[in-house]
């Protein structure tokens, strides 16, 4: 796939972040809010956001010298990654703009009455 693109191969991911894709798929097993897409055949698609939490958690293993267990616990301890807490973002966000979009349905609604009976 290309660099701009909204996926990636497990190939891609391994060969960009210099990881072998049995690691990749180790870890998946290990961090449950791993979850690339897969196809119909079980192909991996990583999404942008996969890649961002592999770099993570590549420098915490790597780089910082924690243990799966301990980088598990790091991740859990600071609300980091967490899968249920960035759906939760998500569905946050979209009843924010419903709330916004409400708002500004009544305010143009106002709008049209006061200018109805403006001079």
């Amino acid at each position: 796939m290309t660099e701009n693109s909204s996926y990636y191969t497990i190939s891609n991911v391994s060969k960009k972040l210099n990881i072998p894709s049995h690691v990749l798929r180790f870890w998946e097993k290990k961090f449950s809010f791993l979850k690339p897409k897969k196809s119909q055949s079980g192909r991996r698609y990583y999404s942008n956001q996969d890649i961002v939490n592999l770099e993570i958690i590549q420098d915490l293993l790597h780089n910082k010298g924690y243990t799966i267990s301990g980088a598990i616990r790091y991740i859990r301890n600071n609300n980091q990654l967490e899968h249920n807490k960035l759906d939760q973002l998500n569905i946050n966000n979209e009843a924010v703009v419903k709330k916004i979009n409400e708002t500004s349905d009544l305010i143009l609604n106002a709008k049209r009455i006061l200018d109805k009976y403006s001079l």
